[in-house]
């Protein structure tokens, strides 16, 4: 229940509110009369939350406006901490777009705000736009803000309907309800005379001083910057290395947010190496910090280095390695390892010590250092992977997925050797779904061994796709339907005749042979060979499957001829790419039916409904 817990809270808060007039206020007018938020506007104004005016007054009793309150709150939830501005970078390049709208001084802090769900979008006009962010903040939307900065939004969604005990409650917004209960709950906002709440009153510089301060001292956020070193995703354990290089080890619950570039992420996409901000929070019930979240934030390299490892050395200005150039055996250079460098070898945490002369190396280098080292022996192995793409050119690389799922590229090394079912092969006759073990020396492919299963396949076509990078034909069989990639080397036959994949058309009946999932030849037979007939609807016949269509011939000579549609004809409006049924054809549509010659009747297996002639 949320009110567990608060009652050590709430005295804690009296006890301050008690000691509050022992403060002398920096501020000429923080008078006695506003000791009960003395403490609170000093402690904000000593860090930086909130501020002065010029003259040295700070104008307690002055209303906050919109804008300014969004500043505030941002500031309370971190935004003004050196270790998070990468998060607001983050967060201010997620929402420019929305944010280019608005004239305003707090645009960064609303998108950290965003960016840590206490806004969204459709706020940005309530709290930025020109006819709002000068005016007051109402104490209901105070309330809002409140919540919704203390992860509100989850609790309420399982407490939908939670009220108030306010006496105006019913002059509370109906959005409102929920927020103003959960934080008058926390004690962080308070009622007012006669048990009211008073939730379209405006909010003092004095009482959002005390409001951003309460938040403060229940939550006690700390942050800290940390290096990922390893996910244990089966543990939900996250171990994090800091400047140091010492590790700590962290257990991720189901309530720790983990956001990755500003994308809520599964634990599992955090990748070694990644510089991770961790937010902690005071837990009011064991007294402890707690995690709160996790925001990772992708390594930008500004140079990768791909080598043989040849040693290193550490003297008083760090340590260095020796890596040799993969392409020009005779150079060799040495690279600066950074302070908090990430070292991987085999797949796993390691350390220099685990390298040997001769092995294969990984740098990405920032700001001038090696910022993250992975290694292998000279050759591995990767076993029983799937292809999924196949280099047409020497410069292109090999893209598989391995049997931990993950996608990977690989270059072919000069002379590199492939057998495919038995056989000597070239590495462009791989097809989409076969199987493949390679074998890597210095990361490129010296070998491989690939396994295809070929079958043939029979039906319609559905759906054709052409694409300069890998095309694809979707067929239909009785009620299924299966999509299968074209090599580019595919053999096309039409009626005997070589074609292309520019001369089928939806509806024809083919004939595939695939190799894995891959079509390596087409055939279209002369018993399908494609008639068509174009002009425009006079009949429709739904009952008999029947149309009548009215041909223009060359010589303006006009006839009309009947067309049987087949059960399984694909019929498709053209202007809409839908897919229609023969009730949907009126008299009048301009169509393209194709099919065949049956004892003199002529089939459609396909229509195309076309743009009228005189549009």
């Amino acid at each position: 229940m949320l009110k567990k817990g608060l009652t050590l809270l709430i005295t804690s808060l009296f006890v301050f509110s008690a000691c509050s007039a022992a403060f002398a206020a920096s501020f000429s007018d923080v008078t006695s009369s506003y000791s009960w938020a003395q403490d609170s506007i000093e402690t904000l104004a000593n860090n930086g939350i909130i501020e002065g005016y010029p003259d040295g007054t700070f104008k307690p009793g002055n209303n906050i406006t919109k804008q300014e309150a969004i500043a505030l709150f941002s500031r309370c939830l971190g935004s003004s901490e050196e270790v998070n501005s990468p998060i607001v970078t983050i967060a201010y390049n997620n929402a420019e777009q929305s944010l280019a709208k608005y004239d305003s001084y707090a645009l960064e802090q609303a998108a950290y705000l965003m960016y840590k769900k206490v806004l969204t979008e459709d706020d940005l006009v309530t709290y930025l736009s020109a006819a709002n962010k000068d005016t007051p903040l109402k104490r209901y939307e105070a309330a809002i803000l409140i919540a919704k900065a203390l992860g509100g939004d989850v609790w309420l969604k399982t407490n939908p309907d939670v009220k108030t005990s306010f006496a105006d409650a019913d002059d509370i917004p109906a959005s409102a309800q929920g927020y103003v209960y959960y934080a008058n709950a926390l004690g962080i906002i308070q009622g007012m005379d006669n048990n009211e709440f008073v939730p379209m009153g405006n909010v003092t510089r004095a009482q959002i001083s005390v409001m951003i301060h309460r938040i403060l001292t229940l939550m006690q956020y700390t942050y800290s910057e940390w290096v990922v070193a390893s996910v244990d995703a089966s543990m939900n354990i996250l171990t994090v290395r800091n400047s140091d290089g010492e590790n700590e080890k962290f257990t991720i619950g189901s309530g720790v947010p983990v956001m990755i570039d500003g994308v809520k992420s599964q634990l599992t996409l955090l990748d070694i190496g990644m510089e991770v901000i961790l937010t902690f929070a005071h837990d009011s019930d064991t007294g402890e910090e707690r995690l709160y979240s996790v925001d990772a934030v992708s390594m930008v390299s500004e140079d990768t280095i791909e080598g043989i490892y040849r040693g290193r050395k550490t003297d008083n200005s760090g340590t260095t390695i020796t890596v040799v150039d993969l392409d020009d055996r005779t150079t060799s250079n040495n690279y600066v390892l950074a302070a908090d460098v990430v070292v991987r070898y085999k797949g796993g945490s390691a350390s220099l010590a685990d390298f040997s002369d001769g092995d294969y190396v990984k740098l990405e280098i920032t700001s001038g250092k090696v910022a993250y080292i992975e290694g292998e022996p000279k050759t591995t192995t990767v076993e029983n992977a799937i292809v999924e793409s196949v280099p047409s050119t020497a410069d292109e690389k090999l893209k598989i997925r391995t049997t931990d799922n993950d996608i990977e590229e690989y270059s072919l090394a000069s002379g590199a050797t492939l057998r495919r079912n038995g056989a000597v092969a070239e590495f462009r006759s791989l097809a989409a779904g076969d199987t493949i073990t390679l074998t890597l020396e210095y990361g490129q492919i010296k070998s491989a061994v690939a396994t295809g299963a070929s079958k043939d396949v029979e039906g319609t076509i559905e759906e054709i796709t052409i694409s300069s990078s890998e095309s694809s034909i979707k067929i239909k069989k009785g009620d299924t339907s299966n999509v299968y990639k074209v090599s580019r080397d595919v053999t096309i036959t039409l009626d005997g005749k070589s074609a292309t994949i520019y001369d089928l058309r939806v509806g024809y009946t083919v004939k595939l042979k695939t190799s894995s999932q891959t079509v390596t030849e087409i055939t279209v037979t002369s018993s399908a060979a494609q008639l068509s007939v174009t002009g425009i609807i006079t009949v429709v016949n739904t009952e008999y499957g029947m149309i009548k269509v009215s041909t223009t011939a060359a010589n303006g000579d006009v006839t009309e001829q009947q067309v049987f549609i087949k059960s399984n004809a694909v019929i498709v409006d053209s202007t809409t790419s839908k897919i229609l049924k023969i009730s949907n054809l009126e008299v009048g549509m301009n169509i393209m039916a194709a099919g065949a010659e049956n004892v003199g009747i002529f089939e459609a297996n396909s229509i195309m409904v076309l743009a009228d002639p005189e549009s």
